[in-house]
């Protein structure tokens, strides 16, 4: 039997079967063993179908409880026959199901024994695929701790297809977990594996930890309503739910923390490749860190902002983002100081959007997709703008004039969001209003080059920039940069209609995807109409003509007549040389065919003779 023939057969054997045991499976549950049989077969093709097939069964028929064995005293106690039948089928259901998840854990990529290398099974990426499936179709059933065990570790390995498939399963699974406890399984194997790895794992394990569930009423210290928390804690006790949110709690930000205080240390990951990912986490959980740890947070910020080739400025504006988020959070009560926050800022604008150099080449394409594709600065610009009450209006001045200048080098998108910021600190801040006046209003001299927006002079700037981006190529922009340029000095500026916020604006109208917002119209089509052939000789005597007309008679009337001789002359003797050089070329390729001719010619003669002279002979 042909292997395609063996194939077709046995995937009749398997429909049939799997259809038997889902339709009685405590008669049927034995047959199992069959498919699982086929699930180590030597043809991977055999195998990976009957492991997909084996999983949906047991996704079927296994409960969604955990399955306790009988004590030895509830064996010694007599039982109805429907208990027995109950028991065996729990039991062989059990051992099954054990062996299964055994022989996917052997075939999803971890190390085999000399033992197991001769054995049969599905390829990797089918086993990792049957063991997620598993895990979100039966996420209380048994044998769970041993699926995670195999899973998370993927995220140490470099395929990225594989890592991917893993994320998708923990986050489906932490989104549905009410209790906490496979979420928190998982969280500790994670941070295991984040400690022996040293931060140098795939960025996408940390994806399902923004889905974790926190009950921000049973952290809160203080509680009123002790009843409704134990209503919505269900079958949990609220002592037990208490525990399991603080363990959650203390297991997430133990890693961010972890990643932090490896970027910041001497021998740093290369790359950073978690930092990213844990900068986001910081960012949507700022307001369950302790305040405890918000100072030290802050220094280690400092310490990563400090170090110039250590990140990047996509990490930089990220990291200058969690920091506003935290600070202008339950952070106000600290007494911490920004200005160096705010240097950094002042200092990223300064340096280009996009291109060769830009700050978004340091970025990857996950990276890209994470930080919405180049809103990330208008993001931490509209941030620290708008978070904090009291900042100086001489640093605004500044902001207002490098955001102005730094939009020309801009793509569309973020040009928009940069002139939306423009345009918030305008309304908000009278006296930087003067920066729209043709004359410098304040004292001294604006310092361009100057990386520090308190003695930058920015009173003294005008936004000339302004001008230029009114005739920006993108429509969008050029009436954004006019309609700024042309705001009251005076008075309360309403925001315009329909106005979004600037971070919107620079996700909406980027240009980096490819696209065009509004789409660029189609040109007009027009048909070609042929064109008549230009008759050489014609157009030489009407330029001839023409000559004669509107050059000749105009010298004749200014130059002498000698000299406008002269010019006859010139051009006769020319047109003469291009006639005579003409002739020769044609009196050479004559010559070069006659030549041909007589040595062909003679070439006929001298075979023509030979052929006599041997038929003579003969």
């Amino acid at each position: 039997m042909s292997a395609e023939a063996r194939r077709e057969s046995v995937k009749v054997r398997i429909a049939s079967t799997c259809q038997s045991v889902i339709e009685d499976p405590e008669s049927k549950w034995k047959e199992l063993k069959d498919i699982g049989t086929l699930c180590e077969d030597r043809d991977s093709e055999i195998a990976r179908l009957a492991s997909l097939s084996l999983t949906l069964v047991y996704r079927d028929i296994c409960p969604g409880y955990r399955i306790r064995p009988p004590t030895e005293k509830e064996l010694s106690m007599k039982v109805s026959k429907d208990v027995l039948k109950t028991r065996a089928f729990e039991t062989g259901l059990l051992e099954h199901y054990k062996s299964y998840v055994k022989m996917l854990v052997r075939c999803s990529g971890a190390k085999k024994s000399r033992a197991q290398r001769g054995k049969g099974g599905p390829d990797a990426e089918s086993a990792i695929k049957c063991l997620c499936a598993l895990l979100i179709g039966l996420p209380s059933f048994n044998y769970r701790t041993d699926i995670l065990s195999a899973i998370v570790p993927v995220f140490d390995k470099r395929d990225t297809s594989h890592a991917q498939i893993v994320t998708d399963a923990l986050v489906e699974v932490v989104s549905n977990d009410i209790r906490g406890d496979l979420t928190l399984e998982a969280l500790h194997m994670t941070a295991q594996l984040v400690k022996q790895s040293k931060c140098n794992i795939q960025p996408c394990a940390f994806a399902y930890f923004l889905k974790v569930r926190f009950d921000e009423g049973i952290l809160v210290p203080m509680v009123r309503d002790r009843k409704e928390i134990l209503s919505r804690s269900a079958v949990m006790s609220f002592g037990e739910k208490k525990k399991t949110q603080s363990r959650l709690l203390e297991a997430t930000f133990e890693m961010y923390f972890r990643v932090l205080k490896n970027a910041a240390s001497p021998a740093p990951t290369p790359g950073l490749p978690l930092l990213s990912a844990a900068l986001t986490g910081l960012a949507k959980f700022t307001h369950l860190i302790s305040i405890d740890f918000l100072g030290d947070l802050m220094e280690v910020f400092r310490k990563l902002l400090a170090q110039e080739d250590l990140l990047s400025d996509a990490l930089k504006a990220q990291t200058l983002l969690t920091a506003c988020e935290i600070l202008s959070g339950h952070g106000e009560v600290l007494q911490v100081d920004t200005g160096e926050f705010y240097r950094q800022l002042y200092t990223m604008l300064g340096k280009p959007s996009v291109g060769a150099a830009g700050w978004q080449d340091g970025m990857s394409i996950t990276d890209q997709r994470a930080l919405n594709h180049g809103t990330l600065r208008v993001r931490a610009i509209q941030k620290f703008i708008g978070g904090f009450k009291q900042v100086d209006q001489a640093r605004m001045a500044a902001f207002s004039k490098r955001l102005t200048s730094a939009s020309i080098g801009m793509e569309a998108g973020e040009c928009l969001g940069s002139l939306g910021v423009v345009r918030q600190i305008l309304a908000s801040y009278h006296r930087v209003r003067n920066l729209l006046e043709n004359e410098r209003i304040g004292n001294g001299v604006f310092q361009m080059d100057l990386d520090d927006p308190e003695h930058a002079q920015g009173m003294s700037a005008v936004l000339w920039d302004l001008c230029l981006l009114s005739q920006h190529y993108h429509p969008t922009c050029a009436a954004a940069a006019h309609e700024v340029a042309n705001l009251p000095l005076s008075g309360a500026i309403a925001p315009p209609p329909g106005s979004h916020a600037p971070s919107e604006l620079a996700k909406a109208y980027s240009t980096l995807r490819g696209d065009f917002n509004p789409p660029i119209p189609e040109p007009p089509t027009q048909r070609n109409k042929p064109r008549a052939p230009i008759d050489q000789k014609k157009f030489v005597d009407a330029y001839d003509e023409s000559f004669k007309r509107n050059v000749i008679s105009k010298l004749g009337d200014t130059v002498d007549t000698v000299e406008a001789r002269a010019f006859r002359r010139h051009f006769r003797r020319v047109r003469a040389h291009g006639e005579n050089f003409r002739l020769r070329r044609e009196r050479d390729a004559l010559a070069r065919k006659i030549s041909a001719m007589r040595a062909h010619e003679l070439e006929a003669k001298s075979k023509s003779k030979s052929k006599k002279s041997s038929s003579k002979r003969t």
